[in-house]
């Protein structure tokens, strides 16, 4: 009989920092279109992750407004209503934020402001927001002012190398420079903090040789920032849909560019330059119809058979790492959860469309972090999908037991495939932070107002 492990008690968040518009003006080897959105959204609702997102990246990623401005090309909005999506709101209005936030200096709001594109999307945002305040989607902005976090994380890597960065083009002057100067200015106001970092860079790197790629660099490290920061930040948002609860009882994830500079606010006791992983598959249907909306609200609510069968499996996920079942039981509970997303999409497994279905299969993959003694064992989980329509993404969990060394799923010779977890290059980690370590460093950000 198959044993699976009881539903989490803790409701899990991540901040969606790699839809943020900042990392679409500065590339990370990602192209944040419409199909990488919606294959993200894909990627999220078939493991129940649910997402908080910035009200600005909502608004300043081009992909999120065509989503919103067309719903037949993009399940966004029907998430967003489904309370899967949630929106951190800093003001009392999305369709007034643009108008708010370039007061304060912020170009891309100013931008927004006086295109053409706004004067269908403004309008939509003032119908749609009284439906979003009837379902409690909005989180109330942290009552924390994020420009003096921004600045405080900018102190924490202070000593660090270039290279334990992660920057391959900066060299350790300009990057001390580039530093130095932003603390300097912080010292007079906090206000605008990624905005004046974007500026100072632009200015002392903006006219050297190989410009391009270090502002990218540069601007990478801080989108980093931005997002831990956040999420950090969110242990003091209060959920009004859940009777002003604090997210500090929720686990808290942060999707983001991964670097070992941050490790320490992770759940993550080592981390190993290679590791090893292996890929128990989920087939997804070839074709989900982005405006079949039975289907995601099957997938994302918890009192459908689709969602019980996805709860049952991302459960049973947890007690695999865990040691509480067997790698067969959970192939078995994948199986099951695989033949069901497929059958919602009108899609039946056959041994011929197996084969073919691979080509689009999610694999989810666990990489060894190392032994520790006495202590507990960390895994990664890698997402990778064949044909790159998932892009590949690191998530931190925990495994207790002994150290993981699992052969690739499909490997002919079965040998472990090393992957590169802290090198140069972009990898994409949804790790969970330290719950005590963001307490700690909330604790230090000066409250907001």
């Amino acid at each position: 009989m198959t044993k699976t492990a009881g539903p989490s008690s803790r409701k899990s968040y991540t901040y969606l920092g790699t839809v943020d518009d900042s990392v679409f003006r500065y590339k990370w080897d990602i192209d944040i279109d419409l199909k990488y959105l919606n294959n993200m959204l894909l990627r999220k609702a078939v493991m129940g992750e649910r997402i908080v997102l910035n009200d600005g990246y909502l608004l300043n990623l081009p992909a999120a407004r065509e989503a919103l401005l067309n719903p037949s090309k993009s399940p966004l909005k029907l998430l967003i209503e489904q309370n899967f999506v949630r929106i951190l709101q800093r003001n009392e209005s999305l369709a007034e934020l643009p108008e708010a936030m370039a007061s304060q200096g912020v170009e891309s709001f100013e931008g927004l402001r006086k295109s053409a594109e706004w004067s269908d999307l403004g309008p939509m945002l003032k119908r749609w927001e009284p439906v979003l305040q009837q379902y409690q989607n909005f989180l109330p902005w942290p009552k924390k002012d994020i420009s003096h976090g921004f600045t405080l994380m900018m102190q924490r890597l202070q000593g660090h190398t270039v290279q334990g960065l992660g920057l391959n083009h900066v060299s350790d002057d300009l990057w001390r420079r580039v530093l130095d100067t932003y603390l300097e200015q912080s010292e007079q106001s906090h206000a605008a903090a990624r905005t004046r970092w974007e500026n100072l860079v632009l200015e002392l790197a903006g006219q050297e040789p190989q410009a391009k790629s270090l502002v990218d660099e540069l601007m990478g490290l801080a989108n980093q920032v931005y997002h831990y920061n956040f999420g950090v930040c969110l242990s003091a948002v209060r959920d009004p849909a859940q009777a002003g609860s604090s997210l500090d009882s929720s686990t808290i994830a942060v999707e983001t560019r991964y670097s070992p500079a941050f490790a320490d606010l992770l759940q993550v006791d080592s981390v190993m330059d290679t590791v090893t992983f292996d890929a128990p598959t989920l087939k997804l249907p070839r074709r989900v119809p982005v405006d079949a909306r039975d289907f995601w609200e099957q997938l994302v609510r918890p009192d459908t058979e689709l969602g019980e069968k996805r709860a049952g499996f991302v459960d049973s996920y947890e007690a695999y790492l865990n040691g509480e079942i067997d790698r067969k039981q959970l192939e078995d509970i994948a199986d099951d959860y695989s033949r069901r997303l497929l059958r919602s999409c009108g899609e039946v497994e056959t041994r011929s469309r197996t084969a073919r279905l691979g080509r689009t299969a999610m694999s989810l993959g666990f990489v060894g972090a190392g032994t520790l003694l006495g202590g507990p064992v960390f895994a990664l989980l890698l997402w990778v999908a064949e044909n790159a329509a998932v892009p590949t993404v690191m998530k931190v969990l925990r495994r207790r037991g002994q150290e993981v060394e699992l052969p690739v799923a499909g490997s002919k010779s079965r040998t472990p495939e090393p992957v590169n977890a802290g090198g140069a290059g972009t990898q994409l980690a949804s790790v969970q932070l330290d719950p005590a370590k963001a307490s700690e460093l909330v604790s230090q950000i000066r409250d907001f107002g």
